[in-house]
């Protein structure tokens, strides 16, 4: 919200308050439902939140509170909005490639070098990114990693996004908990799929839900799986398999002396998951 201190920063021309996309002011109060802001000219001008056009309610303006971050050469960040212009995306991760005085120089997530220099926009847009979420993390592949949960946020955990995070770490997982056993029973009972308002005044919100038993005895039909837990969590189960699929691989690879006929039901066993897994990728596609 608008709370005192806050930077607004306007994305868009809001001619009728006055406003141009790029200008930015400090929250110092509010008062009738009006934001007052304190712009860098030393200016007070007032900003009416209920005035934004219905097509820019939510992209208009961006809340943000002023951090102070030490950046040093091979950090690793992440941006907080984005610059469409130099491709610099919100989400994408970057590093900190040198510090030259009032120069930070950043690699980019293509690779491409970006110079930054004192004021420059993206300065206040960026965060670090030893610790994502997630939501953020979607999308992302860590060779290694560290996953961890707290009893305290049991809403946050649920099947799917542990699924989620797990699935974005290719090789070594590490879970860290302060109650692994109520970790566990909480992602084993909640789903973390939405409810529709149906549901909710069927009162059905949670006899209908697998447990992550019911979940490995689907996981061998991608269709059971769509239709229980929805295509993206089915995917995730079987993108998980995929990776079990590699590893059955490189074990194959390295056991040289088992006979033929062990060889030919292993063959089997991968074709049948591989098929199951492009089945899986067919429902996401045909949404």
């Amino acid at each position: 919200g608008y709370k005192e201190g806050r930077v607004v920063a306007f994305e868009a021309n809001l001619t009728r308050q006055g406003f141009t996309r790029g200008d930015r002011g400090t929250v110092i109060g509010v008062r009738d439902g009006k934001v007052e802001l304190a712009m860098p000219n030393g200016e007070v001008r007032r900003f009416d939140p209920d005035r934004l056009p219905r097509n820019l309610k939510h992209d208009a303006v961006t809340i943000f509170e002023r951090k102070e971050i030490a950046l040093h050469q091979g950090d690793r960040i992440r941006w907080t909005a984005k610059d469409g212009e130099r491709g610099l995306l919100n989400g994408d991760i970057a590093h900190v490639a040198r510090i030259d005085g009032d120069t930070i120089t950043v690699t980019a997530g293509d690779g491409k070098l970006h110079d930054l220099s004192r004021g420059d926009p993206m300065l206040e847009r960026l965060d670090l990114a030893y610790a994502i979420n997630v939501h953020v993390a979607q999308g992302m592949t860590a060779k290694n990693g560290i996953i961890m949960m707290s009893e305290r946020e049991r809403v946050l955990n649920t099947s799917a996004s542990f699924l989620v995070a797990v699935t974005r770490i290719a090789e070594n997982a590490t879970l860290v908990t302060d109650n692994s056993d109520r970790v566990e029973r909480q992602v084993d009972t909640r789903s973390g799929a939405k409810t529709s308002a149906l549901e909710t005044s069927r009162g059905d919100t949670n006899g209908d839900r697998p447990n992550q038993q019911e979940v490995a005895a689907m996981s061998d039909d991608p269709k059971k799986l769509a239709e229980k837990l929805g295509p993206e969590f089915a995917l995730a189960v079987l993108t998980n398999k995929e990776r079990d699929i590699t590893l059955e691989k490189s074990l194959y690879r390295s056991e040289p002396g088992r006979d033929s006929g062990e060889r030919e039901m292993d063959r089997e066993r991968q074709l049948e998951r591989e098929r199951d897994l492009e089945r899986g990728r067919d429902l996401e596609r045909g949404r």
